[in-house]
């Protein structure tokens, strides 16, 4: 493996903390801090937001993208789409200076990995106010420099995409200043993967954690194209109130083989034997929970987290404050 390179580009996620938010966006931050606070992250960077900026100038956007909000409507929907899909296709086909370009083809080299995963880090994203949880993008499944710099590129249109923006009315942060950080990151082909909600996210019970486990990515998860089984787990004593087990006949893996066209994941079957079993044993849920509490503790309010299980080790992908309250 390359040597990290250093710049005010990249941030490398074991040099972030919690005041570098302005820099590295809201999902940067949290893996930084994470990675600071002993949890396992997948190795990664961050391209920065002064990285952002320093493009959006070079292609004379600057100015264009400052005056942005003011001439989108949201209630007229037509021209809503047109404006904000016009500002997506500028930022998508903007040029990267050749000086920039190395650095970051160079830093992504010296991850060493196979398989890599680009995503959006917004520098309101998963605050205590607004997660803006998948109104940005995320790509996988990134092999070389060519789908890199496409998946970068493609991450800061994501600022303007029609439902971004609309949730930024929403909040009421249209006038706000917001800029674009990327993460880069080691991807995870997971054997399991899910989220946990440190509350129950139906009654608002604090005193339980709930847990979603799927086989494989957990994009059809979030999509809602595979229902998961789901763990109901009484925290101070991790007894399992309820546990639901749903049938898996299919999951997505990572497009390893080279064979797929990029960004494609591919679905395997799963096993006839384990489609019916439950995803997680005892040991899995137990690690789960205690992880799940020490991250909501570090942050002191409940947590809304990603993990994935390789090989029997689990990774958390990233966390954000749970906003809505039942």
């Amino acid at each position: 493996m390359l040597s990290n390179p250093k710049s005010s580009a990249i941030c490398w996620l074991a040099e972030i903390d919690s005041s570098m938010r302005p820099l590295v966006g809201g999902k940067g931050a949290n893996l930084g801090q994470l990675l600071k606070a002993g949890f396992l992250v997948p190795n990664g960077f961050v391209v920065t937001t002064t990285t952002f900026r320093q493009v959006m100038e070079f292609n004379n956007m600057s100015s264009f993208l400052n005056g942005m909000h003011q001439k989108l409507d949201p209630v007229n929907h037509t021209s809503f789409e047109r404006e904000a899909q016009a500002t997506r296709d500028l930022i998508s086909g903007a040029q990267i200076p050749n000086d920039l370009l190395s650095l970051l083809q160079t830093a992504f080299d010296s991850l060493g990995s196979p398989l890599v995963a680009v995503r959006s880090s917004a520098t309101m994203e998963d605050s205590s106010t607004a997660s803006f949880a998948g109104q940005q993008d995320t790509y996988l499944n990134i092999q070389n420099h060519e789908e890199f710099i496409r998946a970068l590129l493609n991450c800061w249109a994501s600022l303007y995409e029609p439902r971004s923006i609309a949730y930024r009315f929403e909040k009421g942060l249209q006038e706000l200043s917001i800029e674009m950080g990327v993460v880069v990151q080691t991807m995870i082909n997971p054997d399991i993967s899910g989220v946990v909600f440190t509350l129950d996210p139906i009654t608002g019970n604090t005193e339980t954690l709930t847990v979603e486990a799927i086989y494989g990515l957990g994009e059809p998860l979030v999509s809602g194209e595979i229902t998961p089984d789901l763990y109901i787990i009484d925290k101070a004593s991790g007894t399992i109130f309820q546990q639901i087990v749903s049938e898996q006949i299919w999951m997505l893996k990572a497009n390893d083989t080279g064979n797929v066209a990029e960004g494609k994941s591919v679905q395997l079957p799963v096993t006839p034997s384990d489609q019916g079993l439950p995803k997680l044993n005892q040991a899995q849920i137990s690690e789960l929970t205690q992880t799940a509490i020490s991250i909501h503790n570090y942050y002191g309010r409940p947590q809304d987290i990603e993990w994935a299980i390789c090989d029997n080790v689990l990774y958390i992908l990233q966390t954000r404050p749970i906003t809505t309250m039942p």
